[in-house]
């Protein structure tokens, strides 16, 4: 196997038109039905969970198996599979972890970005750090951990974690609101650490990881409204 060639998904999809007597009429069209497959693979949305421990200090991420790159927990919805049940499914998938307990359908953090799917991730509340997490992947996920959030600020540059860093953004500002720390707080920080992230300002850094201290500290973990009240965080 290590000596077989290693080919982009086009050039084996041209190989693949070229040899296959059933697909050879479509072989001068294979760069064109590619570029369908690719925009219709991107319009597809990504549901997964973003799991917090109890003192909301730690997240849980997991590592690819070919990328080896860190990311939430999270996949594609299937053909009329609703939002929730995808982030559920997809997660015990790829941690063999139930979030539904610990998770509420109106919290919930959602991104898009030109050129890349919907992704929505629910916001799964209070998981045990010592849950013994196993994936029921085959050659998708390596490793699965607990992230100190804090660390993963100060990381922004590591390409590692880079499809992290966005929802960090939105995160902090939804614990900030749930915590209901105060509005002169969120308005002091949050911008600024948004800003920071996109534009690599220390001095907002700061401050987003001085918020999250104030989330943190402000008391036993418990949403101020049990969960219940939406929390949807979209950026276009």
């Amino acid at each position: 196997p290590q000596n077989y060639p290693n080919l982009s998904l086009l050039a084996f999809a041209q190989k693949l038109f070229s040899t296959c007597e059933l697909l050879r009429p479509f072989a001068p069209r294979t760069a064109e039905i590619y570029k369908a497959f690719t925009a219709y693979k991107y319009s597809i949305p990504t549901c997964g969970a973003i799991m917090l421990n109890k003192k909301r200090s730690m997240v849980l991420l997991v590592r690819g198996f070919y990328s080896n790159k860190w990311s939430f927990p999270k996949g594609k919805i299937d053909e009329n599979e609703d939002l929730a049940h995808c982030a559920v499914r997809e997660t015990l998938e790829e941690t063999g972890f139930d979030i539904s307990p610990y998770m509420h359908r109106e919290r919930y953090i959602e991104k898009a970005r030109k050129g890349y799917p919907t992704c929505r991730l629910y916001v799964a509340l209070d998981v045990p750090m010592d849950t013994k997490f196993e994936t029921q992947t085959v050659k998708e996920i390596s490793d699965i951990g607990w992230h100190s959030i804090s660390n993963l600020l100060a990381m922004r540059e590591q390409a590692d974690f880079k499809s992290v860093q966005p929802f960090l953004v939105k995160l902090i500002s939804l614990l900030g609101k749930m915590k209901n720390d105060g509005k002169s707080v969120l308005k002091l920080t949050a911008k600024g650490f948004e800003d920071a992230v996109t534009e690599g300002d220390a001095a907002s850094v700061q401050r987003g990881a001085e918020l999250l201290q104030l989330v943190q500290r402000s008391g036993s973990g418990e949403a101020a409204d049990g969960g219940g009240a939406q929390s949807r965080e979209q950026e276009l």
